[in-house]
């Protein structure tokens, strides 16, 4: 192995052996002993035409190099455009809808909103927004049934001296809905049905996260919500008639655990994806 690694190196090194014609040094090694200059001259085009072929390969790679940092940095420029005009393009067209979609939140996977946004300034903007999402599967407990909840939120984008990169913060009203199964209700011993088929929760909270906004020439605009949370402040209703019933204990423990975890767990959301127009 050692061998093999001396021989790669000693080659690396000295390139020309490698696309040397065996026969033309062959007939040189005679010549170098009568003629040493002569023998040289032989043999320097066949050292010019490897350290050509060399500088070619070379080439080739460097101006591969330069083009790929010339997209890049034309790539910067056009996104720092966009960024550097956003905050004069917010001042000048201070009115903003936007529908949403967020990937990834609690309780519910994924939720649509629409959101309307007022920028007094370019420094900050008022935003009203709506989101809500429903999903008819086991969730918390086995075959819960449907379960849905929605966000109304006040918030404000403080943009301070940044371009698009906002602090958001604020209030936010809460509700959660679950309209239990036929599993749950089998259990009920006593009291007409419709009374036992809800389970709600609404509170108010307060909201702070960070994102970005991006507004285009063409008045179109474009949001990330990266990360939000929603702290609970305080309880305005808690329904579950479920508990009052003859139901089944284990059952009645579940939606009380439900309960407690609406109560009492911070809420929060992932990317939440955003385009509108604005005005």
């Amino acid at each position: 192995m050692r061998l093999v690694f001396f021989i790669f190196i000693f080659c690396w090194l000295n390139p020309s052996l490698l696309f040397a014609n065996p026969n033309t040094k062959n007939l040189v090694e005679p010549l170098k002993k009568t003629n040493p200059v002569q023998a040289e001259k032989v043999l320097q085009p066949q050292n010019v035409e490897v350290k050509l072929n060399q500088n070619s390969y070379v080439e080739k790679i460097n101006n591969g190099f330069k083009k790929t940092i010339a997209i890049g940095k034309k790539g910067f420029s056009q996104i720092n455009s966009i960024q550097m005009l956003t905050a004069q393009r917010r001042a000048k067209r201070p009115h903003n809808i936007m529908a949403s979609y967020t990937g990834v939140a609690t309780w519910i996977p994924s939720k649509i909103g629409l959101s309307y946004t007022y920028s007094p300034t370019a420094i900050g903007s008022w935003e009203l927004s709506y989101s809500r999402g429903k999903i008819s599967a086991p969730f918390f407990i086995s075959d819960i049934g449907t379960v849905s909840d929605s966000h109304l939120s006040l918030l404000y984008r403080s943009y301070s001296r940044r371009n698009t990169f906002a602090v958001i913060y604020g209030l936010n009203y809460y509700k959660f809905d679950a309209h239990l199964s036929s599993e749950f209700l089998s259990s009920i011993s006593s009291g007409p049905v419709s009374d036992y088929n809800i389970l709600a929760v609404e509170s108010l909270g307060a909201t702070i996260g960070f994102g970005n906004r991006w507004q285009l020439k063409n008045g179109m605009s474009l949001g990330v919500d990266w990360f939000q949370l929603n702290i609970p402040l305080h309880v305005f209703k808690t329904e579950a008639n479920y508990l009052s019933s003859n139901a089944d204990p284990e059952d009645k423990k579940d939606i009380e655990n439900v309960l407690d975890i609406l109560k009492r767990v911070p809420t929060f959301s992932f990317l939440k994806l955003q385009a509108g127009y604005t005005f």
